[in-house]
Order: structure tokens, then C-alpha cells, then sequence
């Protein structure tokens, strides 16, 4: 579905068949809000992304984002990393490091394998800090959570999983509402607040089993 279809669609739930021009325009400011606010909630969030990012050696400090030293969609969240070296084996890298343990850090210079890192989510460009000083030129494996991107126009594609179809008319008829001073049905309301639940539960459940699977993927085990 286009960006349009689910503005009409939610003028529809508003008792408007064909809305302007201008309704339409400001339907999609509506909507590029409430995906906004909806990318701030990691159970809303349809998935994580993982990336695999070069380590440079020397480098201790990398930006992230659009133009960034990893330039890639700038992660709201950091929810797992790893390192994989030459070989293809795998080291865990802890993501709970505090800015205050960071700047506690004696000796930022020190050269080693990162273990542990701290992601600062700065605007427009994240920063990840990590403990060491890379010592060689290794491969981060990234996971995160990302914005749900801005639609750019009436015509742009959603690319959303099909779930959240019924989630975004509903809901963004009720932002309508408010605009138009409109009073919506109560069905329409409760289908709204039934299917924000829904669609929380559904992408933590997914989460979750995509978590679980991937961990198990992470281990490794030293032969004797």
C-alpha cells in the first residue's frame, strides 16, 4: 500500500470519501508523526537489524548514521554486537557500558579486541565508544533497532509487514479526528487501541523468537 491509500482509508473512518489535496498533504505530516512517535517504542519497532561494520585499527570511536564512519540508518538502540576475526570465530561484546564507565576508563588508548562498547545516540550521527582500541582489522556484527523511516510522499511505498495495516488506518483516523474536531465511533476507537496491543505483542513475540534463535548462533564451544 502507498502512503496515500492508508491516508484515505483513515479519512474514510472520519466520514470523508474523497478528501483535498491539502487534507491529503497534511495527512501524511499526520502520519510521518505518528511513525516517528511509534519508532521511539522498541515494541513497535518491526524489526532488528543487523549489520556487519569494519573495525579500523587505531579507531576507538566510531560515528553512526547517515555521512557517519559507518554509514548506514542511525540505530534508536544497540541491542547485541559481536566481533568475528580472520577465522570466522566469534567474540561477544558487551553493549551495557555506561558513559560514566567509559569516561572512567584510564587508559582509552590501549590496544586489544574490543569487549565491551557504549553507544551514544546523538542527532543526526550515534557514536559508539569502545573499551579498546582496536588492534586489528576485524569484522562488528551490529544489532539494533532502527527509525521506521519517513514517508517522503503520497506515492511512497510502505514497506511494513502486513500486519500493521489495520494498526496505521485506525489509529491515524483517531489523530484525524482530533484534527478535523471529529467524534470517531466507539467500534472505530476500540479496533485502534485492540490493534496497537496486538501489533506490541506481535513484534516483541517476533523479537523474542529472532533473539533466541540468534543466540544460539553465537555460541561457540572450544574442542578439547
Amino acid at each position: 500500500m502507498l502512503a496515500s491509500d492508508y491516508i484515505d482509508s483513515a479519512y474514510r473512518k472520519n466520514g470523508i470519501a474523497s478528501p483535498s489535496t491539502i487534507q491529503r498533504t497534511n495527512g501524511l505530516g499526520i502520519l510521518n508523526l505518528m511513525l516517528s512517535n511509534w519508532s521511539a517504542d522498541g515494541l513497535i519497532v518491526p524489526y532488528n537489524t543487523t549489520e556487519a561494520l569494519t573495525l579500523v585499527v587505531g579507531t576507538a570511536s566510531y560515528t553512526i548514521g547517515t555521512g557517519g564512519t559507518f554509514n548506514t540508518v542511525r540505530p534508536l538502540r544497540i541491542i547485541d554486537a559481536f566481533i568475528r576475526d580472520s577465522n570466522s570465530e566469534d567474540y561477544p561484546v558487551d553493549i551495557t557500558m555506561t558513559k560514566g564507565e567509559y569516561n572512567a576508563i584510564t587508559d582509552k588508548d590501549a590496544d586489544a579486541r574490543p569487549t565491551r562498547l557504549y553507544y551514544d545516540p546523538q542527532y543526526p550521527l550515534g557514536i559508539i565508544y569502545f573499551n579498546y582500541t582496536p588492534d586489528m582489522g576485524e569484522t562488528l556484527y551490529l544489532v539494533s533497532e532502527k527509525s521506521i523511516i519517513e514517508l517522503a510522499s503520497l506515492d511512497t511505498e510502505v514497506n511494513l509487514p502486513l500486519f500493521y495495516k489495520e494498526p496505521i488506518v485506525y489509529n491515524l483516523a483517531v489523530r484525524f479526528a482530533g484534527e478535523l474536531d471529529n467524534r470517531l465511533s466507539q467500534e472505530t476507537i476500540q479496533i485502534a487501541v485492540m490493534g496497537m496491543n496486538n501489533l506490541q505483542n506481535m513484534v516483541a513475540l517476533d523479537k523474542l523468537v529472532k533473539m533466541s534463535k540468534m543466540d544460539k548462533a553465537m555460541t561457540w564451544s572450544v574442542e578439547q
